[in-house]
């Protein structure tokens, strides 16, 4: 990887005091930055005065080469410090930097007992980590300085340099420019002092081992982004917003626009006390090619018939709802519209996303809130958000009916008619080549990984927005991946609204819908098709920022029984 340096450009601009050892004793002259490090090798104290930075006070650390000894640090100005070095032929390193923040046993390096010189490494998201600056900047994180130490926060506390990934700007606090997802450089940084890499990852604490960035390969695939709910701009129909209008859902194709995604209610499986307060981040990884299989190659149906609506259970067989006979299982949700007439329907906005936090059990069971979500909305009970949630609903439909259940206690007859058995004939439902991509594929190394899944709506809309505007098709093909091409399914099923499917006038009728949400990645636009007819499926996993995911019964919401 690249390694981290100096950005001369800015430093080229940034005026102040350099101190450095001279032949004849201390010196100090008026210069920038970038030729205080690279030709001077001294201290620069930014935006003073030689005289000013001459009575400046620092940390001096002093190394006794005849006693092979390191003195305690010592608070003393530049010139103090060399004046007792040179006064007893010892060795010594000064910074402005004070002695609560330096161990002066980490900056002299020792071939005796192997000592390295070490100081404080900064991941960018408050994480600290003590190591020599090769390694530091090998890592592309940002090294403090020689001797410094972990343990005052400097990762975190202060105000230093921000990086955005675009721009960098100097006097952010750490917590508020970690909590907006940027990089923090270290407390008293400036952005000058190095390079504010675009293509970072702003959530590498949660993956130890790796320093990825995107276009990496990662876990059988290649790193695309980081996903946001809730946060992640995207590009996808109006109705994915929060601004619905029966009349965009009448209209045989969406208007596309650049959205924000929101966070749906669903929860991603985490276990968390109050979800609506949490912003998550996930890494998307996204497979090397389209799924294949061996009877139509590339091209699979949503589902075998119009509903595909599959329990959650455990991978030994146990039911995870507390109401999953009778209505659960069959019930893919509905769009109330009271008022038909009315051009605005408020009960959609008000049930399906805006205020779903109101409609969940806070605590730390996520199939509860699974229970008591809204089964109202564009999309019915299908995820607009989180594709994890929906490849499971089809998958388990698939497994319960391989295992040979009675449907007639679970699902309406018409998923599997007469119990009709999958016909290798006909063409290849989404279901069944998500469980065979997860079986014969690459399997995750890191637990916060997932498994392979079908992305959802929201989540295809932020990739077509990293089509469009950062060059993913390069980034894939650069990797050695396909290209994103041709119509591709989302997980996320829905209604043929402008045949009025889907739509209750009393807020009690059950809905199956026909239909499911694909992407067009040649015209950019979403479409409303046919669950029978055919499309490419392009899996994704996710890695968690947070380093958390669902557990003992819960982790089924984060897998695919297989």
């Amino acid at each position: 990887m690249k390694k981290q340096s100096s950005n001369p450009l800015s430093a080229l601009n940034i005026n102040g005091s350099c101190l450095y050892e001279g032949p004849t004793g201390p010196v100090c002259i008026s210069t920038n930055a970038e030729k205080c490090q690279s030709q001077y090798k001294g201290v620069f104290v930014e935006g003073s005065t030689c005289g000013s930075a001459s009575g400046l006070n620092g940390s001096c650390c002093l190394w006794d080469p005849e006693n092979k000894t390191i003195l305690p640090c010592q608070t003393s100005t530049f010139l103090a410090c060399q004046t007792l070095a040179e006064s007893f032929n010892f060795k010594f390193n000064w910074s402005v930097v004070s002695c609560k923040e330096r161990k002066c046993e980490y900056v002299f390096e020792s071939k005796a007992s192997r000592q390295p010189i070490l100081g404080a490494c900064c991941n960018g998201n408050g994480l600290c980590k003590e190591t020599t600056q090769e390694d530091c900047e090998n890592s592309q994180f940002f090294y403090q300085g020689n001797g410094t130490i972990c343990d005052k926060g400097i990762c975190i506390e202060g105000t230093g340099g921000c990086c955005n990934g675009v721009t960098c700007n100097d006097g952010i606090t750490g917590t508020y420019c970690v909590e907006n997802k940027s990089l923090y450089l270290g407390k008293g940084k400036r952005c000058w002092e190095f390079t504010c890499e675009t293509n970072r990852l702003p959530c590498l604490d949660s993956i130890t081992t790796e320093k990825l960035k995107i276009g990496d390969l990662f876990e059988g695939g290649v790193v695309v982004g980081i996903y946001q709910p809730g946060n992640s701009k995207g590009i996808g129909p109006k109705f994915l917003t929060n601004q619905v209008e029966i009349d965009d859902l009448l209209k045989s194709e969406a208007e596309t626009i650049e959205l924000t995604t929101i966070a749906d209610g669903r929860g991603y499986g985490e276990i968390e006390e109050n979800l609506c307060e949490i912003n998550y981040s996930y890494i998307m990884i996204m497979s090397m090619s389209p799924i294949v299989n061996d009877l139509t190659k590339t091209r699979y149906t949503w589902s075998r018939d119009s509903n595909a609506w599959g329990p959650l259970f455990t991978s030994w067989g146990k039911i995870l709802e507390s109401n999953t006979i009778d209505l659960n299982l069959k019930n893919e949700g509905f769009v109330y519209n009271n008022v038909f007439s009315n051009k605005i329907n408020n009960s959609i906005i008000r049930d399906n996303m805006v205020n779903y936090c109101n409609k969940r059990s806070v605590g730390d069971d996520p199939i509860k809130r699974l229970d008591n979500r809204s089964t109202q909305g564009i999309c019915g009970k299908w995820s607009t958000d989180w594709g994890m949630y929906n490849t499971i609903r089809l998958t388990n439909a698939k497994i319960f009916d391989q295992a040979g259940i009675d449907y007639d206690q679970y699902l309406t007859k018409s998923l599997y008619q007469s119990g009709e058995k999958f016909d290798s004939n006909r063409m290849v439902d989404l279901a069944t080549a998500i469980l065979e991509y997860n079986k014969t594929s690459t399997s995750a190394n890191n637990p916060n990984t997932s498994d392979w899944f079908v992305a959802s709506a929201n989540e295809w809309a932020y990739i077509l927005r990293e089509i469009k505007l950062n060059n993913l098709n390069e980034t894939l093909i650069a990797a050695g991946a396909y290209p994103i091409t041709d119509i591709n399914w989302t997980s996320t099923g829905a209604f043929d609204y402008k045949n009025l499917e889907g739509i209750s006038e009393t807020g009690e009728t059950c809905s199956v819908g026909k239909v499911a949400l694909a992407v067009n990645s040649n015209t950019m636009k979403f479409e409303i098709r046919n669950r029978m007819e055919p499309a490419l499926a392009r899996p994704i996993r996710l890695v968690t920022c947070n380093g958390k995911y669902p557990t003992s019964d819960y982790s089924s919401l984060w897998r695919i029984n297989k």
